[in-house]
């Protein structure tokens, strides 16, 4: 049985630093329906198999989801998804979606899972990539709403309105920060959440999905040159431009 825990342990943890599985299980952990029952099942010596079977299976599951949100080809088949992820790969940041989007993968009512994660990205996009306030903060609620999620007690897109209403930008405070943003880009340095940005823009201003992250090839460039002195500027949103 020690190999067959042995051998489930480390195919868990493939392909993942351990930094990546630390966050990983931290995730499953603080998301999880009863956290007391799972901290005795990992600091306590239980001799029930069945038990320590189940855990594995468990934290089986998450990890593969958790890893499947870095790869948007495993998403083959299901468009949308596939573009969600490249959403999610494009911020420095991955773990921050994945704590919430794994509890919606697996709780969420099917109908209104779209509907959720448009609302998790929009809100980390104004809070967190925009406005660049506190992602420590939003995590810790996050963990709170990806086990409210799982418990079945977060069960609407409303529910999730009201529970995270004190992250919630509004639009004057938005507007202000994205005409000042700076994120650096170059063709040393590309940035896919720039990228991930024109894009956006461009096919809201079009009115149809034109670009793609990962897919479509336009190239970035500066206004302003970047031999600019000033960073805040050449590195600001508005100086991009996107060409094909």
């Amino acid at each position: 049985f020690y190999d067959f825990v042995n051998s489930e342990w480390n195919h868990i943890s493939s392909n993942m630093s351990d930094e990546q599985f630390e966050k990983a299980f931290q995730s499953y952990y603080q998301s999880s329906k009863n956290r007391k029952k799972l901290l005795k099942e990992i600091t306590v010596n239980v001799n029930n198999e069945e038990e320590i079977r189940e855990f594995l299976t468990n934290l089986g599951v998450y990890i593969y989801l958790y890893k499947k949100l870095d790869n948007p080809l495993s998403w083959a088949g299901d468009e949308i998804w596939q573009n969600n992820v490249r959403y999610i790969k494009s911020y420095e940041n991955k773990h921050l979606f994945k704590v919430v989007v794994i509890a919606i993968l697996n709780n969420f009512p099917k109908r209104g899972r779209k509907g959720a994660f448009n609302f998790i990205e929009s809100l980390i996009f104004r809070y967190a990539i925009i406005c660049q306030k506190d992602e420590d903060k939003l995590l810790n609620k996050l963990f709170l709403i990806a086990k409210q999620i799982n418990e079945k007690t977060i069960t609407l897109l409303e529910d999730l309105h009201k529970e995270l209403h004190e992250f919630i930008i509004d639009d004057e405070e938005f507007k202000y920060s994205f005409a000042y943003r700076s994120i650096e880009h170059s063709h040393q340095k590309p940035s896919s959440m720039v990228r991930y940005i024109l894009y956006k823009i461009e096919n809201y201003l079009v009115r149809e999905n034109r670009y793609t992250l990962g897919v479509s090839n336009a190239s970035i460039e500066h206004i302003d040159s970047q031999s600019s002195s000033s960073f805040n500027v050449v590195y600001r949103l508005g100086n991009y431009t996107l060409l094909i």
